[in-house]
């Protein structure tokens, strides 16, 4: 009995769409391409490709190898006993990494992007709470020396600070109180 190995690998390998990415196709253990997309290839034999070799001898695995274009593959294969064939799964190694490849550098500028933005925030938020502290260090030196009364920006300085509703907004109330007190 024999095989129509075109309309046989039209109603299985050449269903297997991998786009632009690989290819699935049929050896036999001598060598030989029994099924194929490109249906010239059928019926070679391919003893000569290094990686032939590696698929005859070991009829199950992962390989990787450069084609005679001089493009990165990887090839998974897997032995069919029964019919005395080897099912390979041909696959473009850069097309395939490219993806991964473009989501690790989206991922690298996303971070960095971040750390920016983080960066950004939190040098203005320190910048903010240094010239506060600074302003109300040099109020509380004033009433310390004997200045009792505020200047019109020390004013602003106490009016911004009580607006704020943390610690500083209670330092100012002190500092307020302490004048009046004194």
């Amino acid at each position: 009995g024999g095989t129509d190995n075109d309309k046989l690998a039209a109603a299985t390998t050449n269903k297997v769409d991998l786009g632009n990415v690989g290819m699935t196709f049929v050896i036999n253990t001598d060598g030989i391409i029994v099924q194929h997309p490109d249906l010239k290839r059928i019926g070679q034999k391919e003893t000569n490709a290094a990686w032939v070799a590696e698929v005859l001898k070991n009829k199950n695995g992962r390989l990787e190898f450069v084609d005679a274009q001089g493009r990165d593959k990887i090839l998974y294969y897997t032995d069919m006993p029964d019919e005395g064939w080897i099912l390979c799964l041909e696959l473009n190694k850069a097309v395939l990494y490219a993806p991964i490849s473009d989501m690790m550098v989206n991922n690298v500028i996303s971070a960095l992007a971040c750390a920016l933005v983080v960066g950004v925030v939190v040098y203005l938020t320190v910048r903010s709470i240094v010239r506060l502290l600074g302003g109300l260090s040099g109020l509380a030196g004033a009433i310390a020396g004997g200045r009792l009364e505020c200047t019109a920006a020390e004013e602003r300085l106490l009016r911004s600070s009580e607006k704020r509703g943390d610690e500083f907004s209670v330092l100012s109330f002190g500092m307020e109180r302490m004048m009046g007190n004194i």
